[in-house]
């Protein structure tokens, strides 16, 4: 007997975020309303929530694809009225240096 498929955890916090990030119609206030929660967040937990997102494609449901797109808007253009803060910006590059490359086991060289 084929054994039910069982889905991933998604954490309770990026489904909220997808919720509030969704019930803005308007694109750029959605990317204001992402860069405002990001921003709220120690550096450390808004690289956890966009390696979290951006890491799930193909996923089954809830595969967050609202809050990708946003996410990757933000990433590409900041927020309606500002764009991506320099300081988070430098603090997500340097927390990507400093973990290895995913399936290569080691660090960079």
């Amino acid at each position: 007997m084929p054994q039910a498929m069982t889905l991933p955890e998604v954490d309770p916090f990026l489904l909220e975020m997808e919720r509030r990030v969704r019930s803005v119609a308007e694109p750029a206030m959605r990317r204001e309303r992402l860069l405002g929660i990001l921003e709220t967040l120690e550096p450390d937990r808004s690289y956890a929530v966009l390696e979290a997102v951006l890491e799930r494609p193909g996923q089954p449901s809830p595969h967050l694809h609202d809050l990708r797109l946003v996410i990757q808007d933000v990433l590409r253009a900041g927020g309606a009225t500002r764009p991506l803060p320099s300081a988070l910006r430098a603090a997500w590059r340097e927390r990507g240096r400093s973990e290895p490359p995913a399936g290569r086991g080691g660090g960079r060289s």
